[in-house]
């Protein structure tokens, strides 16, 4: 059940062997105490070994009692000058363990008995945890046995407190989940040894020696492992990690305050879980467990920030090698012109509980255009979520099905580089999506004069979207008179205006440098007569004042104010015809509350000629016609 290459650790319900370098008078025969598959490697029925009784302990239901194996009938074997060393970090580990493990223990008490033999004399990486079945607690059996590492492997003193804090968890795990006494499948040693393995990180977190190999992946011979999170692979499911999946885990004790889960809920959590006979049941199970698609789904952010942390109490990074993560993170970068098809990129290796990483940077396709990008996704599972955040951001936020995130570049802005992460917990194979870039909306950059020394640099003529606005404009009331009769019979197909009088000045001026617009009314006064729907009405409006702000352009021939201030005021009297009673319905309105933010102006420009049309959510609001005048407002 445990493949620990450090060292030999089975697990049976009965007891721990440990080393002791001190003779030992006494001598017991340990393979009574030692259990299943484990007394098949002594088939003589025979394993001296003595009492450590300094390294036994007691804490709540749960009680440790260690041996150490003897070469001869009354002394205790001591093999170089690390024997010591072992010996004292196999106790700490049973110290620390049983200290942490203990108040799991709530009900059916457990003993254990923990062997340690210092030299190679079972199969090289060779290790179990047992458990002996029985209908009573006093029928079962729990033990550890730990032999010393291979040739070539020097364990250190961490190392060693690690797989005994490793393997008791095991026993504890046994103890209060029936299932995990089964043999797991691979599909469920996410948890069956990922659980083992993260609370013997949990327990020692210190950096390990990286010069030493502890664990060994004949895929990567050269790879000096220090812990199984280090082999984490995010392109398969979080179900065939094994060992590795202790990251998972270790995400959700060392994570935020706010999110964080403390050892009994992890506990807890594992006690809970199942051994799934297909690897399909396994994937549907995790799925609807409602709990672990939550936890997923944060840990993969975390992943993608490379925040994860081995100790609660330091910033000292459960980093993965690289080699694990190929395939997990592309890059892609999108510069499309006018008229060029979507870009589009597909999560090829996205697999059920796993998730991938895509380093976007948008980007203009020239100087002179600043270009607006629609970036949406289509085939996902129901299980996967996309989230995204820019590069330089720490927030995620998700990208809904049917809905676009837009983003605008150029004009100097420089390539806008975003991250998004595709996480899968669908409870079947999902479907890869495929994200779109598509080009949205373009503008001409304004004609700064930063801009224009630097075109003029590259020998480069410099227009933009309101080149033809750019001035100072006058009111010019004939051709008013035709624009308002036009926007009026537009807005209602029966409309008709008739005794249209005008009078007053307005000036308009764009800024194309600073885009910003101002509109400033001298007493305009607009008078009409109108009908439509059956109804006839006679208007007389007089605005008197000046609104200003800064603009931005919001497609082709169009613009709207961002923020917008100003004083006086926009008055209306209203008569309706026919009602027996000619008193005007008068208005009084803050000039910034007819030309505001909220109103998309239109604009036809050609030569000296200029009309605006404010329209809000499509509707007509007010139109205006001008002349190009040399003066200032």
């Amino acid at each position: 059940m445990c493949r620990f290459y450090l060292g030999f650790i089975l697990c049976a319900f009965s007891s721990l062997v440990l080393s002791s370098p001190a003779p030992r008078a006494a001598t017991t025969n340990c393979y009574p105490l030692i259990a299943g598959s484990q007394q098949a490697h002594f088939p003589s029925a025979n394993l001296p070994c003595v009492a450590v009784p300094e390294n036994s302990v007691t804490q709540g239901n749960l009680k440790v009692s260690t041996y150490h194996w003897v070469k001869g009938p009354d002394t205790a074997v001591v093999y170089g000058e690390k024997a010591q060393l072992h010996s004292k970090s196999i106790n700490d580990g049973i110290q620390k363990a049983v200290k942490a493990y203990g108040g799991f223990l709530k009900e059916a008490p457990l003993s254990t008995n923990l062997v340690f033999i210092p030299a190679a004399s079972l199969p090289d990486g060779w290790g179990d945890t047992w458990m002996q079945k029985g209908t009573t607690v006093a029928q079962r059996k729990f033990s550890v046995l730990i032999a010393n590492f291979r040739d070539g492997f020097q364990p250190d003193y961490n190392k060693w407190a690690r797989t005994t804090a490793h393997e008791l968890y095991h026993c504890v795990l046994m103890s209060t989940n029936a299932q995990d006494a089964q043999a797991a499948h691979p599909w469920n040693q996410w948890w069956d040894e990922g659980g083992p393995s993260f609370f013997a990180s949990a327990l020692f977190p210190e950096p390990l020696d990286p010069t030493l190999k502890i664990y060994s992946d004949p895929d990567h011979p050269d790879l000096n492992i220090q812990g199984w999170f280090q082999t984490y692979k995010p392109t398969e499911s979080l179900y065939n990690q094994g060992y590795s999946a202790e990251l998972f885990f270790l995400d959700m004790y060392t994570r935020p305050t706010q999110s964080r889960q403390d050892l009994a809920n992890i506990h807890s959590f594992l006690s809970q879980q199942d051994m799934s006979s297909t690897e399909q049941a396994e994937r549907a199970r995790v799925a609807g467990d409602g709990f672990t698609p939550d936890q997923f789904r944060e840990f993969a952010q975390r992943f993608a920030d490379g925040v994860i942390k081995l100790r609660r109490d330091a910033d000292v990074k459960a980093a993965v090698f690289p080699v694990y993560k190929q395939g997990y993170q592309e890059s892609k970068t999108v510069k499309l012109g006018a008229n060029a098809a979507p870009a589009t990129w597909t999560a090829s290796k996205l697999v059920s509980f796993g998730f991938m990483r895509l380093d976007l940077s948008l980007q203009a396709p020239d100087t002179k255009n600043q270009v607006t990008y629609a970036i949406s996704a289509a085939s996902q599972g129901a299980g996967t979520t996309i989230f995204y955040r820019a590069k330089t951001a720490k927030k995620w936020t998700k990208l809904d099905a049917g809905t676009s995130k837009k983003v605008t570049v150029g004009c100097g802005s420089g390539p806008q580089d975003y991250v998004l992460l595709f996480v899968s917990t669908d409870g079947t194979d999902p479907p890869k999506p495929v994200l779109s870039v598509a080009r949205q909306s373009s503008k001409k950059c304004p004609c700064t004069s930063a801009r224009r020394s630097l075109l003029s640099l590259r020998q480069e003529s410099c227009e933009s979207e309101g080149a033809c606005l750019d001035g100072t404009w006058k009111l010019d009331l004939d051709s008013l008179k035709a624009a308002i009769q036009a926007a009026l019979a537009k807005s209602s197909a029966d409309a008709t205006v008739t005794n249209l009088k005008l009078g007053g000045s307005s000036t308009f001026v764009y800024d194309e440098a600073a885009s910003t617009a101002s509109m400033s009314f001298d007493h305009t006064t607009i008078s009409y007569d109108g009908s439509a729907s059956g109804y006839e009405v006679h208007i007389d409006i007089d605005i008197n004042g000046k609104a200003q702000g800064p603009v931005a352009m919001t497609g082709d021939d169009s613009f709207h104010w961002t923020d917008i201030t100003g004083s006086g005021e926009y008055n209306t009297a209203t008569i309706l015809k026919g009602l027996g009673d000619d008193t005007p319905i008068e208005v009084d309105m803050p000039l910034t509350a007819v030309y505001t933010a909220d109103v998309v102006v239109k604009y036809t420009c050609s030569g000296d000629k200029l009309t605006l049309e404010g329209l809000e959510n499509g509707l007509y609001v007010w139109t205006y016609s001008y002349t190009r005048s040399g003066g200032t407002a």
